[in-house]
């Protein structure tokens, strides 16, 4: 079961599922409110921009988001947007985000609902040189339903509503802090809308696979509990991009890997810019000595000096040429 957008048409016109941009009035459903559930506002925590630029990791990671210091906004969206009686919340204590929430059946449809924990809009790093997420999490049990979603990717042979990559998340570590790998060939955009499965696999057919547009920026990101009945409690710690192809120091040092001050690269870029002004401003100037005739100066070793008017039969025009 999934949140549906009653006017899809007008919804892609008012900016689609999720626009790079923070909220504004973008995201699938803008900023309208459906019976006060949909208000990323109320209740949202963590930052509003993003990573302004990749944050390269001393493993060569990209740093997507750290709750110490969240850079993404974080809200809950629940099941009631479309008749359910789910619940969850998002807060962040301490360096961890928490999801928190229960997941019941919607009575009139006889299924389990679903509850979500999203960020969407703001910036998202590129991480098409990575072939993986990584993400630090611990659950408080064993709940079974967790799926994570990203992007806003329709497929043509998909419902309307029915949008964005999404791959299982399984061997979630529970009471103690593990990292869990889910390389980019587990998410696909044809899942089952009413259980949050995946229908056909990225591994079956290419064309569910995450596309390049998606991992240069992901524009929305999620994590759900979904297709199962049961309390979820998730706490979350990073979320990265891993087994990426470029190496540390193409892009940030170690010692700059938070994503503050210049890289290596740039930083080499700035010195041989430089060298090139200094040479080039070398060369100008031995032109312009060579064209104004410049003498020595019996005396003065290694001074040299213009012609002058006052020996000889020189004139001013023999100066300024």
């Amino acid at each position: 079961v999934i949140e549906t957008d009653p006017n899809p048409e007008e919804t892609a016109k008012n900016g689609g599922s999720g626009n790079q941009g923070g909220f504004g009035n973008r995201g699938q459903f803008g900023n309208r409110n459906y019976s006060g559930y949909l208000n990323r506002h109320e209740n949202a925590v963590g930052g509003y921009g993003g990573y302004m630029y990749p944050t390269i990791l001393p493993n060569g990671d990209v740093r997507i988001e750290s709750f110490d210091n969240p850079k993404h906004r974080w809200y809950p969206i629940n099941d009631p947007v479309m008749g359910g009686s789910s619940s969850s919340t998002v807060t962040v204590q301490g360096e961890t985000g928490i999801f928190d929430g229960e997941v019941v059946d919607v009575t009139s449809l006889d299924a389990p609902g679903f509850i979500k924990m999203e960020t969407r809009g703001g910036n998202f790093p590129d991480v098409s040189m990575c072939k993986a997420l990584k993400i630090t999490l611990k659950s408080a049990n064993d709940y079974t339903g967790i799926r994570v979603t990203l992007g806003r990717h329709h497929a043509d042979d998909a419902q309307p509503y029915v949008r964005g990559y999404k791959a299982h998340l399984t061997n979630v570590p529970t009471n103690i802090f593990g990292e869990v790998v889910m390389p980019f060939e587990d998410f696909s955009d044809n899942w089952d809308p009413r259980t949050g499965d995946i229908i056909v696999s990225c591994r079956e057919d290419k064309k569910y696979c995450v596309d390049d547009a998606t991992l240069v920026d992901f524009a929305t990101f999620s994590f759900m509990g979904e297709g199962v009945d049961g309390k979820v409690h998730l706490e979350v710690k990073t979320i990265d991009a891993t087994d990426c192809k470029h190496s540390v120091n193409e892009y940030q040092s170690a010692d700059t890997f938070k994503g503050q001050g210049l890289s290596v690269f740039a930083i080499s870029g700035i010195f041989v810019g430089f060298l090139m002004v200094a040479a080039l401003a070398f060369l100008v100037g031995r032109r312009y000595e060579r064209k104004l005739e410049y003498i020595g100066h019996p005396g003065m070793d290694g001074i040299s000096l213009p012609p002058t008017t006052e020996a000889g039969n020189g004139t001013l025009d023999d100066v300024i040429t």
